[in-house]
């Protein structure tokens, strides 16, 4: 894999409290980047690709306590294509609000 500059800063900005959110043109690296991060933190996490329909309605029009049981006991959650999702801004706040071991 091609060395990213920006993975240092993301690995330091785990756990903070705050979500972290990756844009960039198609086809640059963004879930390689995410994947690689995932296999190097040895967390627990989840991971929701949301080119997959299911997944999309999972996290569409979702109250905290659908969210808290989707996630289960993962620490960290990964959200490819979060794009696709119907309000994933109103989604990623109830996470980071009402989550707060995530």
């Amino acid at each position: 894999m091609i060395p990213r500059i920006i993975k240092n800063q993301i690995n330091n900005d785990l756990f903070q409290g705050k979500a972290i959110i990756i844009t960039a043109p198609r086809q640059v690296g963004k879930t390689t980047l995410l994947e690689s991060t995932r296999a190097e933190s040895g967390i627990k996490g989840v991971w929701l690709n949301c080119d997959e329909p299911d997944i999309r309605a999972q996290l569409e029009n979702v109250t905290s306590t659908q969210l808290k049981s989707l996630l289960g006991d993962a620490q960290i959650a990964f959200i490819d294509e979060a794009q696709r999702v119907k309000n994933i801004g109103l989604t990623l706040k109830l996470i980071v609000d009402n989550i707060k071991d995530i």
